[in-house]
């Protein structure tokens, strides 16, 4: 590693996040000196070819970090920048980098459900007791310490967000990147999420979802997430799967916006509303869900989305 202190040092985990720090390495904060440690496959990467095997957003992943944690180095910045609270690498790093502010960016839709609702985690044991795990961890390799989530949200001196009148944060500083004139094709569109994947939808009601559209429209483009893997092994008549290698708010600025868009709780969703208002949006709840995905339903609800129930 070329230096060990840098005027900004980015954090990032997904295309989403990275669209974000390009665009403030471009027009927010050109010519900086900086570090950008990007998550991906696993581990971080940076834009010196450094590789730090970090990855604690899964239980078997925090244990194949120990060594990462206790070989981490000692970065320094004015300035700090990533989602900071919506995961566990993120606070990992908050509490290694030591900074002189901390500015916060958009982790889609889990930002402002979180900084709405601070106590969010506490809805979700298996995450609390990941943190507690690598708090352990990160203690006793370097005695450093893991904010909790509202002592992160009270050290937050800036916000870059794309989400308009937020207004969490005084200093709170509106990114316009994504907003496109986007071109309308005659598809119904899907986007996927990792629900049955990750245990929170059964296979069944899932695919019971994307047969009442397609009874209702004939056919169903469907934009999978990165970590789906379920429905590959799916063979529902209609459904055409849609490949990208780029962010969804992108790909659909060249392939074209979709008349009628449909998902559970998907942060594309929200974003694609916010850079073209002409979308015709609709969520779809989670049976079960519990008080937390109300959370989510509100914000939709105020960005003018609209619930769909597969029973009308």
């Amino acid at each position: 590693m070329r230096k060990m202190f840098y005027e900004i040092i980015y954090i990032s985990e997904s295309g989403f996040q990275r669209k974000i720090i390009e665009h403030l390495i471009s027009n927010i904060h050109p010519n900086k000196n900086y570090l950008w440690l990007d998550g991906k496959d696993g581990c971080f990467t940076d834009n010196y070819n450094n590789v730090y095997n970090i990855d604690l957003n899964h239980i078997k992943g925090i244990f194949k970090s120990i060594d990462a944690i206790a070989s981490f180095p000692k970065l320094s910045c004015d300035f700090l920048i990533g989602t900071h609270f919506t995961g566990v690498n993120c606070r990992f790093f908050e509490a290694f980098i030591k900074y002189k502010e901390l500015h916060l960016i958009d982790d889609g839709i889990g930002t402002p459900v979180i900084l709405k609702n601070p106590n969010y985690y506490w809805n979700f044991p298996r995450e609390i007791f990941k943190m507690n795990l690598v708090r352990l961890l990160v203690f006793g390799k370097k005695t450093r310490r893991l904010k909790t989530t509202k002592r992160l949200i009270s050290t937050i001196a800036k916000y870059y967000t794309i989400y308009p009148s937020t207004h969490f944060y005084k200093n709170e500083i509106e990114l316009d990147f994504l907003r496109f004139d986007y071109k309308l094709n005659n598809k119904v569109g899907f986007i996927g999420m990792p629900l049955v994947d990750y245990g929170m939808v059964t296979q069944e009601y899932f695919s019971k979802v994307l047969i009442s559209l397609i009874s209702r429209y004939q056919k169903i483009y469907y934009y999978p997430d990165p970590n789906e893997k379920w429905i590959y092994n799916q063979n529902i008549e209609g459904l055409e799967m849609v490949e990208k290698n780029e962010p969804l708010e992108t790909f659909l600025k060249t392939d074209g916006l979709p008349k009628k868009m449909y998902t559970f709780t998907s942060s594309a969703l929200l974003n694609i509303k916010v850079a073209d208002n002409k979308l015709d949006g609709y969520y779809i709840r989670i049976p079960n869900g519990g008080k937390v995905r109300e959370y989510y339903y509100s914000i939709f609800n105020d960005f003018g989305l609209k619930e769909f129930r597969i029973n009308d």
